[in-house]
């Protein structure tokens, strides 16, 4: 579920999930402690419910192929979901009009559950609630105005009910999220590089390939577990497998840095790069201050500074000889006693050219 919430919800879950097992009284080797305690307990969890979803078949309501399929697909929580659509789509939906083209069939669907009454306390208008449902015969591509799949990933009933309507048996796979499945957790990183593999393979079918390979494995070393001897020959097979393939492809193409992280995020970096962040803009965290300070705030502020002597005017002051005033002006105590003793003269100053 994190999937659907936000940055901040999701930083909420984990600090309430950690909190139950750490407070800040921990030194630091109490904290790792329990930290590691609290991961334990989650991964006793996941393998609890893989567990359950891959040994345990839920029951079935109907006998439609779809909700087999749904329940082979979806781990058991997620298929009680799947199941009540499945289950409103036979009794609460009906098809009120269908429009058809050379590429798509549109279908106006009436869900009688989803019904509301507006009005006062005394007369009350039933809204019959509609929904569109655009289907394409050809990739076997559906849409709802209800957005429920855009939203949490997972098919409507009216989405259900018009694939009925079509004679699609099966549960259309292109719209399962791996997140749902039973198998969420392998990574597309494993994989080789594209490269490696046939032109004519898609991203998509290889690594529906590598689950189904991954998943296999798993679930043959789970059943066989129990009996040793034949977990052992198991490992033999599989040896023997991997023999094999790297006879059979004696040098894989190996993946740089940048290729690794193009195929574990599925976006590739970019030659050129023509987004730059702006300059005009002083951000949060520039080190850059450009307010003004007011005369007072200078004056308090160097008024906690100790007093220097000036080899200039050879005062004690909060200058240097550096930036002395009256080396700025370019005279010295000297020079303004020399001028100090013409106050009171006639001067006179001859302006002509």
């Amino acid at each position: 579920m994190s999937g659907l919430m936000r940055t901040t919800s999701r930083s909420e879950s984990e600090n309430h999930f950690l909190g139950q097992l750490t407070n800040p009284n921990l030194t630091l080797v109490e904290f790792l402690s329990h930290y590691d305690t609290a991961v334990d307990s989650q991964r006793f969890k996941y393998n609890k419910n893989t567990h359950n979803s891959n040994y345990t078949t839920p029951d079935l309501k109907t006998h439609l192929q779809v909700e087999k399929d749904a329940a082979e697909l979806y781990t058991n929580t997620l298929f009680y979901d799947v199941q009540d659509e499945i289950w409103a789509s036979l009794f609460h939906c009906c098809s009120l009009s269908v429009q058809e083209s050379e590429r798509f069939s549109t279908f106006v669907i009436r869900d009688t559950e989803a019904d509301y009454k507006i009005g006062g306390t005394k007369v009350k208008v039933k809204v019959n609630v509609k929904y569109e449902v655009k289907y394409t015969p050809s990739d076997c591509s559906v849409q709802c105005s209800c957005l429920r799949y855009e939203c949490f990933g997972l098919l409507c009933r009216h989405i259900f009910y018009v694939l009925r309507l079509s004679k699609v048996d099966h549960f259309p796979k292109q719209y399962l999220q791996s997140r749902w499945s039973k198998n969420p957790m392998i990574i597309k990183s494993v994989k080789n590089s594209q490269h490696g593999a046939n032109v004519s393979n898609s991203e998509c079918a290889l690594d529906s390939v590598l689950r189904e390979i991954y998943s296999n494995v798993e679930q043959s070393v789970n059943h066989l577990v129990g009996d040793f001897e034949k977990l052992q020959l198991y490992k033999d097979a599989q040896t023997t497998l991997k023999e094999k393939a790297k006879m059979d492809v004696p040098n894989p193409a190996k993946m740089n840095t940048n290729a690794v992280y193009a195929a574990t995020l599925g976006v590739t970096e970019p030659q050129n790069v023509d987004i730059f962040p702006p300059t005009d803009i002083n951000t949060k965290g520039n080190r850059i201050r450009t307010r003004r300070k007011s005369k007072s705030e200078i004056a308090m502020k160097l008024s906690d500074k100790p007093k220097r002597l000036c080899n200039t005017c050879g005062q004690y002051a909060h200058h240097d000889s550096r930036n002395c005033p009256t080396k700025k002006k370019g005279l010295r105590d000297d020079d303004v006693a020399d001028v100090e003793q013409y106050d009171g003269e006639d001067m006179d100053f001859d302006y002509s050219e």
